[in-house]
């Protein structure tokens, strides 16, 4: 394993650049305030806090893995706009004397939001106790599977 993929979670893919970044455990896009309440992981267990987006980042992936997931994080700001503009779309009409509504289709990539959940879900898990997919592979890191699953290399 070369320097740079020492601590990153997609050093499976064997092509690591770039130091170990900062990774947003959940993607800064989804909160624009900056902040957000956790609770149930180790230094939250009993009671919620709140703290900065920037306090939930992990040293686990290198630069070059880091800015490839990126598309996760963008396609994740688009669906959850889209979600919220349908919402609006359905309280406007709720409000509406009933009638033939003309048809407005909503589009979100599922592919893309099916390895941002993936993705996630390993930045959460990382270095903790959970068995990350099946295989021999040590707890708190995920398979090559789910790695390349992540990348889009392969498909669930």
């Amino acid at each position: 394993m070369d320097a740079t993929a020492k601590g990153c979670w997609a050093a499976s893919l064997g092509d690591c650049e770039g130091k170990i970044s900062r990774e947003h455990l959940v993607s800064q896009a989804l909160f624009p305030d900056g902040n957000i309440t956790v609770s149930g992981l180790h230094w939250c267990k009993d009671e919620p806090k709140t703290v900065g987006l920037a306090a939930l980042t992990g040293k686990i992936l290198c630069q070059k893995h880091n800015s490839e997931l990126s598309e996760l994080d963008d396609n994740i700001k688009r669906a959850f706009e889209t979600f919220d503009e349908s919402m609006q779309l359905f309280h406007v009409r709720t409000k509406l004397r009933s009638r033939r509504w003309t048809i407005k289709t909503f589009t979100i990539d599922g592919a893309l939001l099916e390895r941002w959940f993936l993705k996630t879900l390993i930045n959460f898990s990382h270095g903790g106790q959970w068995i990350i997919g099946e295989g021999s592979h040590p707890p708190g890191l995920p398979n090559d599977e789910l790695v390349k699953i992540a990348f889009g290399k392969a498909a669930f």
